[in-house]
């Protein structure tokens, strides 16, 4: 069976996986699994965080231990109006189906909150099944009513919530297989694929307005370099001598203005001197009084941003990007290649 994702970003199969009716569909055709053979589950190994270690080569099932069609598709039931039975969805019928399973269970129960919305989708998909069959019944014996289509939508609308919170967990997550072609990585790729992991979470989690911890530690960590900078720039003899006039603790204050201003900024507010004074803490008439050194110190954390300063080769402080700071960091801690 061809891949229908082939070409797609890991995101973006997983948005078709989850959302398309039919995500086997190519060309107007329905693709089919190669149900000539199946495989044993007692043959399949998953190791503690859903890595798929050892099992016999499986070709032509590009879904095989994706949590969400799984997931949507094994707890799926519809009812039949030429039979008037129920017919199960396409994963339950799947001849890998058993395998695939013992993959998938793994692969959501080990993270706690992975495991809770994965469990909350499958309470959702199952309200949904038996939402449908009841009214696929009512409407074969013509007692459909406005009642049961509003019991659909609000079930449709609960499993549709649940699919995009646990599809956005999903996108933390890259498994790997011995069915890959890249199976076989040195550690520092498999340290790669979970930094990226960890990098779409945090930006996620940034998007939806709360700051990761992680940007937090690389503020923290970039401050105290900026403020390192500042010490041992002013007591070099050709440094600029209207910054070896300021005090230490003027120095130290611009490095406070500058760490406000990031934050500030993260949350959205427009970076002003009356700003920063309210959030350093300041209040009434002493925010005035704040706003004029805090002015001066924007002043020069813009000169140490962008001019290059005497007895400098470029500007003193590179413009911060906490991504850039974390990817920095571990690559001084990575193993070698």
């Amino acid at each position: 069976m061809d891949d229908p994702t082939k070409g797609m970003t890991p995101e973006g199969a997983l948005y078709h996986w989850a959302t398309e009716r039919n995500p086997w569909l190519m060309g107007g055709k329905t693709r089919r699994f190669p149900y000539g053979y199946k495989v044993d589950a007692s043959l399949v190994e998953v190791n503690a965080v859903g890595n798929i270690t050892k099992m016999p080569p499986l070709v032509g099932v590009p879904c095989f231990g994706l949590p969400l069609p799984h997931l949507r598709f094994v707890h799926m039931w519809n009812y039949q109006k030429a039979s008037r039975q129920a017919r199960p969805g396409r994963c339950k019928k799947c001849a890998f189906q058993e395998a695939c399973a013992k993959v998938v269970a793994a692969r959501v129960s080990w993270d706690p909150e992975l495991n809770e919305k994965a469990t909350d989708y499958v309470k959702a998909r199952r309200a949904l099944s038996n939402v449908v069959l009841r009214n696929g019944r009512a409407d074969a014996n013509g007692l459909r009513t406005q009642e049961q289509q509003d019991r659909f939508l609000t079930a449709r609308r609960a499993e549709e919530r649940a699919n995009t919170h646990l599809r956005a967990k999903l996108e933390e997550y890259h498994w790997i297989s011995v069915n890959d072609r890249d199976f076989v990585v040195a550690d520092h790729q498999k340290a790669i694929a979970g930094n990226a992991a960890a990098r779409k979470a945090r930006m996620r989690k940034k998007r939806a307005g709360n700051v990761p911890p992680e940007h937090l530690n690389a503020l923290a960590e970039a401050a105290d370099r900026r403020a390192d900078l500042l010490k041992r720039y002013v007591e070099e003899p050709e440094a600029d001598r209207q910054l070896r006039k300021l005090s230490p603790d003027s120095l130290m204050r611009d490095v406070r203005v500058w760490k406000a201003a990031e934050q500030l900024r993260w949350n959205g507010v427009d970076v002003t001197a009356y700003a920063i004074a309210k959030y350093l803490g300041a209040t009434g008439s002493a925010i005035n009084r704040e706003r004029q050194w805090i002015g001066r110190a924007l002043d020069r954390i813009v000169r140490y941003e962008t001019e290059v300063l005497t007895g400098c080769t470029v500007p003193l402080w590179e413009r911060f990007d906490p991504e850039r700071w974390i990817k920095h960091a571990w690559n001084q801690t990575r193993p070698a290649t």
